[in-house]
């Protein structure tokens, strides 16, 4: 997510039943929507190496990152060598990548706020109360609509 020339990410690890294990907020600085995305996953596969977690399945509502596990030269290049260990780590774990409709990724949205206004980088092992409702929504399967004007 980026707002002019800055940029913050966020990213939301959930076990098999959907409950919430982990979660982050960053605030990046400069940077460009694109950048953000990528970060994010780079993030998370950083953090999934970290934890020595063999299974990982990652869902974005960024089709251009999906795409950059089939073709590594569509990803910037300033990041571009840290993609490239984070890609090797999916190589030899259980890796899966999915993209899903921004929809689906409601209250990822509202971390990526967090980033922006503390201006820092958190974990955060409990469900943050600026997105509680819309979390449990999401695992309670609600279906909601995301009006743009």
């Amino acid at each position: 997510m980026a707002v002019g020339s800055l940029a913050a990410c966020r990213g939301i690890f959930r076990d098999f039943q959907d409950n919430h294990i982990l979660s982050f907020s960053a605030y990046l600085g400069e940077g460009s929507p694109v950048t953000a995305e990528f970060l994010a996953v780079i993030i998370v596969i950083e953090k999934a190496k970290q934890m020595k977690w063999n299974k990982l399945w990652i869902e974005t509502d960024c089709k251009l990152v999906v795409k950059a596990f089939s073709n590594v030269n569509l990803v910037p290049w300033k990041i571009h060598s840290r993609w490239l260990m984070c890609w090797a780590y999916t190589l030899i774990i259980d890796f899966r990548i999915t993209h899903i409709f921004r929809e689906a990724n409601f209250y990822a949205g509202f971390l990526a706020n967090i980033g922006f206004k503390s201006k820092s980088f958190s974990w955060f092992s409990y469900v943050h109360k600026d997105i509680t409702e819309d979390y449990l929504l999401d695992k309670n399967g609600t279906p909601r609509l995301r009006l743009c004007a």
